[in-house]
């Protein structure tokens, strides 16, 4: 497919209609650190985890941090959701950028 061919399959997409993305906007964020656990889970709950293949650790963490936030309170859970949001790592941003420049990672 060349560039033009491209370019007139994106305009024609209705999901990219109108959409223009500003770049110089796009922020980097660093990732904080995770701690590193050996954790014994019971069987069933590991094979439910990797049914979904690839990111089942990624997957537990959310549900842990989902846990962890239904049970603080409001105003801690407020307070760890902007320091997740401040140190959110390489996760693509609004503009769908993982760096800033519009590309991959």
């Amino acid at each position: 497919m060349t560039e033009e061919e491209l370019e007139r399959t994106i305009a024609d997409d209705p999901d990219e209609a109108g959409m223009v993305v500003d770049w110089s906007k796009a922020t980097t964020e660093m990732p904080q650190p995770k701690a590193v656990l050996n954790m014994r889970v019971d069987r069933r709950v590991l094979d439910f985890f990797q049914r979904g293949g690839r990111g089942y650790q990624t997957r537990i963490n959310a549900v842990l941090n989902a846990f962890v936030d239904a049970h603080q309170p409001r105003a801690k859970a407020a307070a760890r959701q902007r320091a997740r949001d401040a140190g959110a790592g390489s996760r693509p941003t609004a503009t769908g950028s993982r760096n800033g420049r519009g590309g991959g990672t």
